[in-house]
C-alpha cells in the first residue's frame, strides 16, 4: 500500500480531537505547524473545533482568533437555525399525518460536547416516496422553495438559508455500495405516533456508515465523518445489540469496511494502535476533504461499476435503476410498461440539460490507465470495498 503520507498536522489535529472529546485538557499546539493544522480543520469543517483549542492557547493562535472565532459564532447561529427550522417542520408535518425520520447530523450533534462543533450543511429527513406531492405543499406553505428533485431527495430552501432534503431512501440507488439499506422504514418501529418517527439505535448506526460508505466511494469522506462513527459507538448508544448489527452489516455487504472505519476511528479518539491499512485509510481521508474529490469519484466509479469498466461506469450514469426512476417519476409507480417511456427521458434529460457534465466525467474517466484502475481496485478492497 505503499508508505503512509499521514502528516504532523494530521496527528496534531487527532490529538486535540482526542482530547476534546474525552474531556482531557487540549494539546499545547506546535506553532511550526500551526498553520497547517488550521488549514487542514477548516477544509474538513472542523473549525469549531479549532477555535477552542485556540481560546485555550490565545498567544499561539493570535493571527487566526478573530477569523476562528467569527467561524464558531456562526456555528452558533445556523445551530438555532437549523433547530428552529427542524421544530416547524416537525410540527407542518405531524398536522398533516406524514410520518417522517429525522437522520444523521441533526440528531448525532446532541451527542457531541457540544452541539456546534458538530457543523452541518443541511437537514436530512426520511420520508415516502408517495407522500412528496403533499410534503411540497407544507413546504412552500412554511416560505421554503423546492430547489431540485431527484431520484434520491427532494431538496427544498428555507428563507433562514437552511437546506432540507427529504429522502425516500437512505442510501442514492445508483451508488454502488450501501443500498441494501434501503428504504429504512425497516429501522424504524411500528406503533409509534404519527408524524415524527425515530429509527432504533441499531438503525441509526446502520445508516451512518452506510451514509459514510456511499460518500467513501463517491470522492472521499472527511475526518468528521470518522468522528461521527466514534460517537455513536462511545457517546450515543454504547448498549446497542452490537450481534445485530455485525449481522445487518453483513447482510448489506459493508461488514468487512465498517470494521477497518472503527478500528480507524478508535486509533484516532482512543488511543488504539495502527496498522498498515489504518495508515492507508488515513491518507484517503485527509486528502479527501470534507466530502472527496472529483477524481477520485470518477476512478471509484469504473472500479465499482457492473462491468468493471470505463463504459459500464458511463452506461450506469445516464441509466438509472429502476427504484430510481420510481422516485424521479410518480408515473411510474404500478406500471412498470411505463419503465423504458421513463429511461428514454431520463436519457434524453441527460443528454439535452447535462451533456456537459456527462461529457465532462467520461473525458475525466478516460485520463485513467489499466495500471491506475486496478491499484484502485486493490485499495478498496483492501478498505472493504467490493
Amino acid at each position: 500500500m505503499g508508505v503512509s503520507s499521514v502528516k504532523t498536522e494530521h496527528m496534531q489535529l487527532i490529538s486535540m480531537l482526542r482530547a476534546r472529546m474525552h474531556g482531557q485538557t487540549l494539546p499545547k499546539p506546535d506553532n511550526a505547524y500551526l498553520p497547517q493544522t488550521v488549514r487542514l480543520a477548516l477544509q474538513h469543517k472542523l473549525g469549531p473545533f479549532m477555535c477552542q483549542w485556540l481560546m485555550e492557547y490565545p498567544q499561539e493562535g493570535s493571527a487566526v482568533l478573530p477569523e476562528l472565532t467569527a467561524s464558531a459564532h456562526q456555528a452558533i447561529f445556523r445551530d438555532t437555525q437549523f433547530d428552529f427550522v427542524r421544530t416547524q417542520i416537525t410540527q407542518v408535518l405531524t398536522e398533516h399525518g406524514i410520518n417522517h425520520v429525522f437522520m444523521r447530523g441533526v440528531c448525532l450533534k446532541e451527542n457531541y460536547p457540544d452541539p456546534t462543533l458538530r457543523t452541518m450543511s443541511d437537514i436530512d429527513i426520511l420520508v415516502k416516496a408517495s407522500d412528496f406531492s403533499r410534503i411540497r405543499k407544507a413546504m412552500v406553505a412554511l416560505g421554503a422553495e423546492l430547489c431540485r428533485g431527484d431520484g434520491n431527495h427532494r431538496t427544498f430552501r428555507f428563507p433562514e438559508g437552511v437546506t432540507v432534503e427529504f429522502h425516500p431512501n437512505l442510501i442514492h440507488c445508483s451508488c454502488p455500495v450501501g443500498t441494501l439499506v434501503n428504504p429504512g422504514w425497516q429501522y424504524v418501529p411500528e406503533g409509534q405516533p404519527a408524524g415524527e418517527q425515530i429509527m432504533t439505535d441499531e438503525g441509526f448506526y446502520i445508516n451512518v456508515m452506510a451514509h459514510l460508505a456511499n460518500h467513501f466511494v463517491a470522492g472521499g469522506v472527511g475526518v468528521r465523518f470518522v468522528l461521527d462513527i466514534w460517537v455513536c459507538r462511545h457517546l450515543r448508544s454504547p448498549q446497542m445489540d452490537r450481534q445485530w448489527v455485525e449481522q445487518e452489516l453483513q447482510r448489506i455487504g459493508l461488514l468487512a469496511f465498517a470494521r477497518n472505519m472503527e478500528a480507524l476511528a478508535e486509533w484516532w479518539f482512543s488511543g488504539a494502535p495502527e496498522t498498515p491499512v489504518l495508515q492507508a485509510l488515513a491518507d484517503y481521508i485527509f486528502s479527501s476533504g470534507s466530502h472527496g474529490e472529483e477524481e477520485r469519484a470518477m476512478l471509484n466509479a469504473i472500479c465499482l461499476s457492473p462491468k468493471k469498466s470505463r463504459g459500464s461506469a458511463l452506461w450506469h450514469k445516464i441509466f438509472y435503476p429502476r427504484q430510481d426512476l420510481e422516485n424521479r417519476f410518480d408515473w411510474v409507480i404500478g406500471r412498470p410498461w411505463l419503465l423504458p417511456v421513463a429511461w428514454i427521458v431520463r436519457a434524453w434529460k441527460a443528454l439535452t440539460e447535462r451533456w456537459g457534465k456527462i461529457s465532462h466525467w467520461h473525458k475525466g474517466t478516460r485520463k485513467f490507465t489499466d495500471e491506475d484502475i486496478d491499484q484502485q481496485r486493490k485499495l478498496l478492497r483492501e478498505f472493504g470495498i467490493n
